[in-house]
């Protein structure tokens, strides 16, 4: 069974969200996006990338953490990537690997408190796209704005009309046919009023073609199991994510599909930790497609390579289908 997704057919609609493959090592993030590509898995996010090489918060210290026994994951990356110039030299090669395994390689963009949005988004879609991107999704969900509150929150998913004029000097700048994504963060508790104007934004302006919601809930605190601070971050507060998360990711998905015309595609993040949640999203939730970053990163610790995750992901899927 073929599933479309971002103009080619693929087998199984899950891949790595941005996130799982980033990260300042230029080695390990090349080899990580062949292991993929090489895997069964039908689509491959990296990133998010950012005009400049960019150290995230990994200076802190810890900044992933599992917690087997509730099954709930937090992080706070903070954007740790190689830059978009040494992406860009990257992808011309990449995406051909990509385009001759018939699967689709993502760059995922973003910008960093102190840029604004406006110039540097639509510059960075841009260059990926003239690069030979087959698609290129801004993320506009990630919780690296540090509030005055010492909190994380999105630097655009919940500011409905700051995000509709840079979706709009984005399209501005691509022009139309491309395979532009976006990257919606959670919209829960007061959050969920934003929704409506979010859903129309989209309607208003042709050009996007796919969102994907969510792959983290802010403001998360999590201690480990031995009742430390499961982040070196200040504030230890980061991003929360895992099987913990499943139910939202179902909810967000339900209320987007509910109110998104077909022709705009959802790709569902939030708790996908096996094959059996793909097929539930998919065939039963009318999700286009899935992604995942926990089950990578948690699967790596466990010494699983990322193709092997693939395998396994794929396998769980096809189990499910026939049964």
């Amino acid at each position: 069974m073929a599933y479309e997704f971002a103009g080619y057919e693929v087998e199984f609609p899950f891949g790595p969200a941005p996130g799982a493959i980033s990260g300042l090592n230029e080695e390990v993030f090349v080899s990580q996006i062949r292991d993929s590509l090489r895997s069964p898995v039908g689509a491959v996010w990296a990133g998010t990338f950012t005009q400049n090489r960019n150290e995230g918060n990994g200076r802190y210290g810890r900044i992933f953490y599992h917690k087997y026994s509730t099954g709930e994951t937090v992080n706070s990356m903070g954007f740790g990537n190689i830059g978009s110039k040494a992406a860009l030299k990257l992808w011309p090669g990449m995406s051909r690997m990509a385009k001759n395994q018939g699967k689709v390689l993502i760059p995922s963009v973003g910008n960093l408190p102190n840029e604004d949005p406006a110039t540097v988004l639509p510059q960075l879609v841009y260059d990926f796209f003239d690069a030979g991107a087959q698609a290129v999704e801004v993320d506009v969900s990630c919780n690296n704005h540090i509030t005055k509150a010492g909190g994380r929150a999105p630097m655009l998913g919940h500011d409905a009309d700051k995000l509709h004029y840079v979706r709009s000097e984005i399209l501005r700048k691509i022009g139309p046919g491309q395979m532009y994504l976006e990257k919606l963060p959670a919209y829960e508790g007061a959050k969920r009023a934003l929704v409506p104007q979010i859903v129309g934004g989209l309607l208003e302006m042709a050009g996007i073609r796919y969102i994907s919601i969510p792959n983290s809930l802010e403001e998360a605190q999590l201690y480990d199991e031995d009742g430390n601070p499961a982040l070196d971050v200040p504030g230890n507060l980061g991003g929360l994510s895992g099987p913990a998360t499943t139910d939202v990711g179902r909810e967000h998905l339900q209320l987007f599909r509910k109110l998104l015309p077909q022709h705009i595609g959802i790709v569902s993040c939030d708790g996908v930790m096996d094959g059996a949640e793909v097929y539930h999203r998919v065939h039963d939730l009318k999700a286009d497609f899935t992604a995942g970053v926990t089950v990578y990163l948690t699967n790596e610790e466990k010494g699983l390579s990322y193709g092997q995750t693939g395998v396994i992901m794929a396998q769980q899927f096809a189990d499910r289908l026939a049964a």
